[in-house]
């Protein structure tokens, strides 16, 4: 790649309150958010980590079913529901012998989290579990899961019976883009009708999403479906429409009430800082985090690749982040790695970085490179850098004369946690 000089005149003024910088802090082990239209990842956290869904299991059956079943099907709770289902599974109290349509049955999976309709409803589809598990692995893999696998229609534990954030967000956009499933999903409670007793079983829905007397209420949550076994955690899979942006929700391995409180900080914090864009027929993610003065180079960035338009460019950005960024950037220059980090400014994989340190990584990086910059105009060291090590000084003096990172009224602000705005913005003036 050719080397030339580069000559910037742009002054880097970045005016971002802490408060506004946050991304989310879930306590669930595994999580992920995503825009459905688009199909985006906007958050996430161990979201192809295995783990155990429980019931949202079900979610896939109840599409399966809802596809897949004639409407006039008639379903009797079965002597080998009862054999085979565990006696703590959740029921919504039929009998051996009552019967009710399809339709019922599904609202009575969703609302109630019946294991033993579950067991029913696959038996009258596929005659054996195993049958209906291996369709529902099937089903799982065109819906777009990579590291999921079923045993069971129901969720009930089994040590094989696993998924991933990632994969039950893709299992949910599917079950929720059926119509049916979604208005279902979103029903706060039901009349469940028992055919052969003539009876109504009210049920209510188990997710307190959508539940206006508790604090965990969302108006905008349109589905949702809970789980939980002691292995699993408590699960939960939402979905919520704010205008044209369609959120899923999964949160996994939780304890009671976190998971509704982490799955409506993910959708405050989608709907702060996203929208959805349609041209003709085609969506595009929205992202509100990009500012006038960062747009030109996060643009360039997104179209050559070392961005993502999915990002929170706003966010504090962690000492990985900006080495795979440098390390697709500069390919041709091998890269910066993890090690030399390490070994000139001390950070490893879950740090932020100062803008001091940031400035030492740069000239690293643009020295090792070996890339031209012309100094621009001789200037002096802000006040509140003198304190710093010569290295570090020497560091932000090269990257202060060429105009690639400059200070703010006359301040550095060394020990301010680098954005990735900040980070994109200085990287793209690069003479690469």
């Amino acid at each position: 790649m050719k080397k030339s000089v580069y000559v910037l005149t742009f002054l880097f003024i970045l005016c971002i309150s802490p408060s506004f910088l946050a991304k989310p802090t879930v306590e669930a082990r595994g999580a992920i958010l995503i825009e459905a239209k688009t199909n985006t990842i906007l958050y996430e956290k161990n979201a192809y980590s295995k783990f155990y869904p429980a019931s949202i299991t079900k979610l896939l059956t109840t599409l399966i079913i809802e596809e897949q079943l004639s409407e006039n099907h008639i379903i009797t709770k079965s002597q080998n529901s009862v054999n085979t289902i565990p006696k703590d599974s959740s029921e919504i109290g039929l009998k051996i012998g009552d019967s009710y349509n399809k339709v019922n049955g599904l609202y009575g999976l969703l609302l109630g989290s019946d294991n033993f309709i579950a067991h029913d409803l696959a038996l009258a589809h596929s005659g054996s579990i195993s049958n209906f598990a291996e369709l529902m692995n099937t089903r799982a893999k065109a819906l777009g899961a990579k590291n999921t696998h079923f045993t069971n229609p129901h969720g009930y534990h089994d040590p094989n019976h696993y998924t991933t954030p990632y994969d039950m967000a893709q299992i949910a956009k599917g079950a929720f883009d059926n119509p049916t499933v979604q208005k279902i999903a979103g029903t706060a409670q039901f009349n469940f009708y028992v055919n052969n007793k003539n009876k109504y079983i009210p049920i209510k829905n188990t997710s307190r999403l959508l539940k206006s007397e508790t604090p965990y209420y969302n108006p905008a949550v349109v589905a949702c479906k809970t789980g939980y076994h002691s292995d699993a955690g408590q699960t939960l899979v939402a979905k919520a429409v704010y205008g044209d942006m369609e959120l899923i929700a999964a949160v996994m391995y939780e304890k009671t009430p976190n998971q509704y409180i982490d799955v409506n900080k993910l959708f405050d914090y989608a709907k702060t800082y996203y929208g959805v864009e349609q041209k003709s027929d085609i969506y595009t993610l929205k992202n509100k985090t990009i500012t006038p003065w960062s747009e030109p180079s996060i643009t360039r960035a997104v179209e050559k690749g070392w961005a993502n338009n999915a990002t929170n460019y706003n966010d504090t950005i962690y000492t990985e982040d900006l080495v795979a960024m440098l390390k697709k950037v500069g390919a041709s220059y091998n890269g910066i790695t993890m090690q030399e980090v390490y070994d000139l400014v001390g950070l490893k994989k879950g740090d932020l970085i100062t803008r001091s340190s940031f400035a030492e990584i740069m000239t690293f990086a643009a020295k090792k490179w070996q890339l031209t910059l012309a100094i621009t105009t001789t200037k002096p060291l802000p006040s509140d850098v003198t304190h710093l090590s010569d290295d570090t000084k020497a560091a932000i003096s090269y990257m202060i004369d060429r105009d690639l990172m400059l200070p703010s009224n006359f301040l550095f602000n060394p020990n301010r946690i680098l954005t990735f705005a900040e980070a994109i913005s200085t990287i793209d003036r690069l003479p690469l």
